[in-house]
C-alpha cells in the first residue's frame, strides 16, 4: 500500500463531527454594530460597540477595543445563507404578549425539518407559569363544553341535527379547542442549542482604530442639523465551531424537547424524519411514587404536623428520542456546504449606505475535526510594523502560533487545514504562500482564497468526498 493510499486509509478511521475555523474581516472605514449614543466626549454621536481590553502603554486608563456582537454578524450569517440559497426563511415572530400587550417572548418557525436556519441557529420557547395557566383553563373549559354537550336533551340534538350550519361551526370550535389542549399537553418548552458556535467578532487593533465623522443635514428653512458617528478602523477576528454531528438529528430528553409531538406524528407520517431507536440517551427524572401520598399522610399524623401531606418522589432512569432527517448524509452535507458558502460571501452590517463595508472574509482558516475544540484562535495580530501603506498590510498571521496548533491537535486533525487568503491584505503573505503542500505532523497545509477555501471543505464533506478526482483528493 502507497503512503498515499495510507493516508486515505487512515482519515477514513477518524469520524469527522466538527468544522473548526477562523476568518478575518476589513472593517477599517466601518460601523457595522452600533451602540447608541454616547456620552462625556462623545455626547451626540452615535458610537461602535468597545470593550476594556488591558491597560494602555501609558498605564492611563485602559483600552477600548471595538467588537462586533456575535448576535449581529450571525444575523448577517443567516440572512446571506437566504438570499444564497432562495431557501424559506425562518421568520421572528411575537408568541407571546403581557398584560399591557407589548411583545412577551419572539421566536421563529422552530420547525428544524424544513427551515435550514432553525437547524443550524437553534431555537428557544420555553414554557411560562402563565402560559401554563392558561392552558390548564381551557382544558377546563373544554372538559366542561364537553359536559355540557353530552347532557344535551335529544331535542336540541334534533335541533342540530336540522341545522347543519351550526352544527359544523360547532364540531369546527371544539376540534380546535381540543387540538389547542392536546399541544399545550404535550409542548412542554422547545429548545434547540445552535449546533454552531461563534466568538464576537474582536478589533485587533487596540489603539489608533478610531474615526469622527459629523455631518450635517441641510433644511429649506432653519439651521443645519449636526449628527455624529464614531467608526472603525481595524482588522476583525473571529472564530466558529459548526457541531456537523448534530445537523439534521434533532433529541427530545426529559423537559427539553428539540421537536414536539405534533411535529413528530407530522414528519413521522411523511417519512421525512425517523426515529433512532438504538442507543437512546439515558437521562433521571423525578416520578411520584403511588403510595407515598398515604404513607406521607400517616407520618405526618403520627407527628401531629398540620397541613397538607408531603410528596414523595423516587429517582427512575428514563430514556430520551431520538430522530434524524431522511437521506440525513446528502441532506447534512447540503446543510454545510450552503452554511460554508454563505459565510465565503458574507454580507451584511449597520450603515451600509454610509460606510459601504465588505465584510466577506479576507482570511478564511479550517479544519475537520474528531472532536469540538475551536481550536483556530488569537492567531493574528495588529503588527506594530507600518512599512507598507496599503490598507490591511499591518495584519500579520501567526505562523508558528498556527503550526503548533496543528501539532498540538494533528491526532483530532483530519487534513487538511485549509488556508484561504486575499492577495495583497496580509503583511506575512509570501511566507504563508510557502505553507502550501507543507505536512505538520502528518497534516498536509493547502493555502488558497477564501472563496476557494469554503469550496475546497464542501468537496471533502463525505457525501462529496467520493466524487473527487485523484487529483482533487
Amino acid at each position: 500500500m502507497s503512503q498515499a493510499e495510507k493516508e486515505k486509509e487512515n482519515d477514513r478511521d477518524k469520524q469527522m463531527t466538527h468544522i473548526a475555523g477562523t476568518f478575518l474581516i476589513d472593517a477599517n472605514g466601518s460601523f457595522l454594530n452600533g451602540a447608541g449614543l454616547g456620552s462625556g466626549d462623545y455626547e451626540n454621536y452615535t458610537i461602535v460597540k468597545t470593550f476594556e481590553d488591558g491597560r494602555s502603554e501609558k498605564g492611563q486608563g485602559t483600552y477600548r477595543t471595538p467588537f462586533i456582537s456575535a448576535a449581529s454578524w450571525r444575523r448577517w450569517l443567516r440572512d446571506t445563507l437566504i438570499e444564497e440559497t432562495g431557501w424559506p426563511a425562518s421568520l421572528k415572530r411575537a408568541l407571546d404578549r403581557n398584560e399591557k400587550g407589548n411583545t412577551g417572548k419572539i421566536g421563529t418557525e422552530r420547525n428544524p425539518v424544513e427551515y435550514v436556519e432553525d437547524d443550524l441557529f437553534g431555537y428557544m420557547y420555553p414554557i411560562s407559569k402563565k402560559t401554563k395557566q392558561i392552558m390548564k383553563l381551557k382544558k377546563e373549559q373544554l372538559a366542561q363544553s364537553q359536559a355540557q354537550t353530552q347532557s344535551q336533551t335529544q331535542e336540541a340534538v334534533i335541533a342540530i341535527e336540522e341545522t347543519p350550519e351550526v352544527e359544523e361551526k360547532a364540531d369546527t370550535d371544539e376540534v380546535e379547542a381540543e387540538e389547542s389542549a392536546t399541544i399545550s399537553d404535550t409542548t412542554r418548552g422547545l429548545f434547540r442549542t445552535s449546533p454552531l458556535s461563534t466568538s464576537i467578532l474582536v478589533g485587533l487593533r487596540k489603539f489608533g482604530w478610531e474615526g469622527k465623522d459629523q455631518n450635517y443635514v441641510h433644511l429649506v428653512d432653519g439651521n443645519a442639523v449636526p449628527y455624529k458617528t464614531q467608526f472603525m478602523n481595524t482588522a476583525l477576528q473571529g472564530v466558529f465551531c459548526l457541531h456537523y454531528s448534530r445537523i439534521g438529528v434533532f433529541t427530545n430528553i426529559g423537559d427539553k424537547l428539540e421537536l414536539d409531538d405534533d411535529m413528530i406524528n407530522k414528519y413521522k407520517q411523511s417519512e421525512a424524519i425517523e426515529e433512532i431507536t438504538e442507543n437512546r440517551p439515558e437521562f433521571y427524572g423525578l416520578e411520584r411514587d403511588e403510595d407515598t401520598e398515604a404513607i406521607a399522610e400517616a407520618v405526618d399524623k403520627d407527628k401531629k404536623k398540620k397541613g397538607k401531606p408531603k410528596k414523595y418522589y423516587q429517582l427512575l432512569k428514563k430514556h430520551g428520542r431520538v430522530f434524524r432527517l431522511k437521506d440525513l448524509q446528502q441532506i447534512r452535507d447540503e446543510r454545510t456546504a450552503a452554511l460554508l458558502k454563505a459565510l465565503s460571501h458574507l454580507r451584511g452590517g449597520a450603515k451600509q449606505a454610509a460606510f459601504g463595508t465588505d465584510v466577506s472574509p479576507k482570511v478564511l482558516i479550517m479544519a475537520r475535526l474528531t472532536n469540538g475544540n475551536p481550536i483556530f484562535n488569537t492567531i493574528f495580530e495588529d503588527s506594530p510594523l507600518h512599512e507598507s501603506s496599503t490598507r490591511g498590510k499591518n495584519v500579520v498571521l501567526n505562523i508558528k502560533a498556527l503550526q503548533e496548533i496543528i501539532r498540538d491537535y494533528a491526532d483530532r486533525i483530519i487534513p487538511p487545514v485549509i488556508i484561504g487568503i486575499r492577495t495583497g491584505y496580509l503583511q506575512n503573505e509570501s511566507d504563508i504562500n510557502k505553507l502550501h503542500d507543507t505536512v505538520v505532523n502528518e497534516v498536509k497545509i493547502q493555502v488558497d482564497t477564501p472563496i476557494r477555501a469554503a469550496e475546497i471543505m464542501t468537496d471533502l464533506l463525505p457525501s462529496n468526498e467520493n466524487k473527487l478526482t485523484p487529483k482533487q483528493q
